[in-house]
């Protein structure tokens, strides 16, 4: 050497030399320069190395002013610890409001240099709903990985119809091994956009009421005298349901009870309809009976499913 080191290894006390580390194609942290002690030896106590896992790197050490020896060591790495997640099963392009999706959404569990960990079950994610105007909602669910993927079965969200949605996936902490978890911070990932279309029959609403009054025998106007009574049909969160012919809608009459009342009901037709594209509009609704007060009843069912109002 430069004669900074006597035979035994013993650096001169004026002399500060360092050494360093370096591999080509991984990234290492707490690589140095560090100081080389009195006795001639350094210890690289946190040096870390990340890069693509199964793959050997070389770990070349350097050192200023002095030649060393055994300046390589070849590593190859493991996966590290879960930090990043990728989605491998994106969503279906559509699903009804209320429905499960059929696909079954899924996100794989990387580490912080992208290497998959194929055989994490630490790690937990969770899932929300991103609306059309790009604001997240709360957790809906959370799951844990297995074999180092987390999959969304059976996700259901009752929403307004409408294209553009999202859902986010995040990674949001890891099983610590006695019983309790560790927070991550991770940046979330989101699907591609997909339509939340109308659900099932669930509701019926008024579009246009009866009038309070009609001649006898003669089709019941709606309120403003112009059209029918109508309705619509939704499903549970209030979205018009698109089908036709699902629906049956039904009126019946009766006889206002009371002192002075004399209505006597003959008959009513035109009193059962289908909907048509969400709609239904009772337009020969005919009652026949004694000049009086009657009460007429709207109900409806999709199949022996009643609706309610």
């Amino acid at each position: 050497n430069d004669g900074d080191f006597d035979g035994n290894g013993t650096a001169d006390a004026a002399a500060t030399r360092t050494i360093s580390a370096t591999a080509t194609g991984a990234t290492l942290t707490n690589a140095g320069p560090i100081n080389i002690a009195s006795d001639g030896t350094a210890t690289f106590s946190a040096l870390t190395a990340a890069g693509t896992a199964s793959t050997a790197y070389t770990i070349n050490l350097a050192a200023s002013g002095i030649s060393v020896t055994g300046t390589s060591h070849e590593l190859t790495l493991t996966p590290g610890a879960p930090a990043k997640l990728l989605l491998t099963t994106d969503v279906q392009s559509t699903v009804r409001s209320g429905f499960d999706m059929t696909t079954a959404p899924k996100v794989k569990i990387l580490d912080s240099a992208d290497n998959w960990i194929s055989d994490d079950t630490t790690a937990n994610v969770t899932v929300a709903l991103v609306d059309p105007s790009n604001t997240a909602g709360t957790q809906s669910a959370e799951v844990s990985a297995v074999n180092g993927v987390a999959t969304f079965s059976s996700l259901n969200y009752s929403a307004a119809a409408a294209t553009g949605y999202k859902l986010q996936f995040k990674l949001t902490s890891i099983d610590d091994g006695n019983g309790g978890t560790t927070a991550v911070t991770s940046s979330p990932v989101r699907s591609s956009a997909f339509a939340i279309t109308p659900g099932a029959p669930a509701k019926f609403a008024v579009v246009a009421e009866a009038a309070s009054s009609s001649a006898n025998n003669a089709n019941i106007r709606d309120s403003l005298g112009l059209n029918y009574p109508k309705f619509k049909i939704t499903d549970a969160f209030g979205n018009t349901v698109t089908s036709t012919g699902d629906v049956t809608m039904t009126v019946s009459a009766s006889v206002r009870t009371g002192a002075g009342q004399t209505g006597v009901l003959t008959s009513l037709s035109g009193e059962s309809k289908t909907e048509t594209a969400g709609e239904i509009e009772f337009t020969n609704l005919k009652l026949r009976g004694k000049v009086g007060n009657y009460i007429l009843t709207f109900s409806a069912s999709a199949g022996s499913t009643a609706l309610t109002a």
